[in-house]
C-alpha cells in the first residue's frame, strides 16, 4: 500500500492519528467506519458468490430406470 494505491480508509486513519481537533477526529473516525463497513459488505458479497449454498441432491442412477 504505497503511494496512490492506499485505500481511502487508510489515508483517513493516518490523518486521524495526528488530528488535534476533537470534532474533526470524530468526523474522520465516522468516515473510516463507514468505508470499512462498505468494504466488509463487498467482501461478504464476493465470498457468497451467486447466492447461498444449495444442499446436495443426488441424481437418480440409470440402473433405477431398468
Amino acid at each position: 500500500m504505497e503511494g496512490e494505491t492506499k485505500e481511502r480508509w487508510f489515508q483517513l486513519a493516518q490523518l486521524a492519528a495526528v488530528e488535534q481537533d476533537p470534532e474533526k477526529l470524530v468526523a474522520l473516525t465516522q468516515e473510516i467506519i463507514r468505508l470499512l463497513d462498505e468494504k466488509e459488505k463487498r467482501l461478504n458479497q464476493k465470498r457468497s458468490g451467486a447466492g447461498p449454498i444449495q444442499p446436495y441432491k443426488p441424481r437418480k442412477s440409470r440402473a433405477s430406470h431398468l
